[in-house]
Formats: structure tokens, sequence, C-alpha cells
């Protein structure tokens, strides 16, 4: 796990974009980047690129939706279940009504 005290603010910022837009799905890496004002889309693949190898954000498979990770959600401050999602390893939404894989 990351130390919490190795973020950054510029990484708290983005973990704080993509909790607030994990609802009915996380932003786009081009969303990310457009709303922490980075200049290019490379630049913003970066910065996601580096939020996913330190365990704090997770692309969603077969999407282009980010997600928080406990890790992240921690970072932030923030406890409990990552807004109905599984661990990292296995990121796909859960039905709120049966509990069960969707």
């Amino acid at each position: 796990m990351i130390e919490i005290a190795a973020v950054t603010d510029r990484q708290l910022e983005a973990l704080r974009f993509i909790h607030d837009m994990m609802q009915p799905r996380g932003p786009t890496i081009r969303e990310l980047g457009r709303a922490m004002g980075v200049p290019s889309s490379q630049t913003a693949y970066a910065m996601a690129g580096r939020l996913i190898r330190e365990g704090l954000a997770h692309q969603l498979p077969g999407s282009r939706g980010l997600v928080i990770t406990a890790a992240g959600m921690q970072a932030l401050g923030l406890k409990g279940q990552v807004m109905g999602w599984h661990t990292p390893t296995d990121l796909r939404p859960r039905s709120r009504e049966m509990g069960e894989p969707s």
C-alpha cells in the first residue's frame, strides 16, 4: 500500500475530481485532464497513469472511466466501500439489489 504522506496535493486534487464524478461512471482520462487544467491529453494520461501505478485509481475494464481504489479513498480520508465496487483487482459493478456482480 502507498504511504499516504507520499500523495501529492495535485494527486489529491485529481482523486477528489474522480471521486465526485464516480456516479454513474468514473470520469475519462481526458475529462480528468480538462478538470485539472493540464495542457495536453498526453499529460492527462501521464497523471492518470501515475495514480493507477500507485494504486490510488483504476481504469474500469472495457471502459474509459476511472474509479478510486480503497487506497485512494484512504488518501482522501474517506472510509467504507468504494462506491459499490469490489477490490481494486475486481472492479465490476455490483447489483445493489442482489449484491452480485452485474
